[in-house]
Formats: C-alpha cells, sequence, structure tokens
C-alpha cells in the first residue's frame, strides 16, 4: 500500500496521496505506526524524544522512541 518513508511530506489533496490511500482503504482517520524510530528515521537527537510525533498534516503519529537508540518509551493521548 506504501513504501517506507512514503508518508513523509504526504499533503491531503494531492494526486496519489499515500496517507489518504491507506486511511480510505482501512478506514480511520490518523494512522499510528511504530518501527520507524524518531531517533534514526525521523533525526531526534535521543535526549530530544519525549512524545509521538505528528506529521503527514497530522493524519500520521509515529510511536516509536527508539528505546534500543537512547530513546524513550512513548505513550501518547490521540485525540
Amino acid at each position: 500500500m506504501s513504501s517506507r518513508g512514503a508518508f513523509r511530506g504526504a499533503r491531503a489533496g494531492h494526486p496519489h496521496d499515500p496517507v489518504a490511500r491507506v486511511l480510505g482503504t482501512l478506514g480511520g482517520t490518523v494512522l499510528v505506526h511504530g518501527h520507524s524510530t524518531l531517533t534514526k528515521h525521523f533525526g531526534i537527537p535521543p535526549q530530544h524524544v519525549r512524545e509521538a510525533l505528528r506529521y503527514a498534516g497530522g493524519r500520521v503519529v509515529a510511536i516509536d522512541g527508539g528505546v534500543y537508540e537512547g530513546g524513550r518509551i512513548l505513550l501518547t493521548r490521540l485525540r
């Protein structure tokens, strides 16, 4: 349905928006994922990891703080 990193830079209303495609297929309004650590894949230094990262216009939430890379376990409340 998408490739690694396909949601970064995705913007609603653009043709072939990968986030809209996944949400339309699976249902829902927000996609939450792990396995793309905030430290390695988003370049956030471990000491700066404090909360989950919302991106792609707030439609995607990355929750993997990269504990094995020195980050934190993230608990978040989605609204």
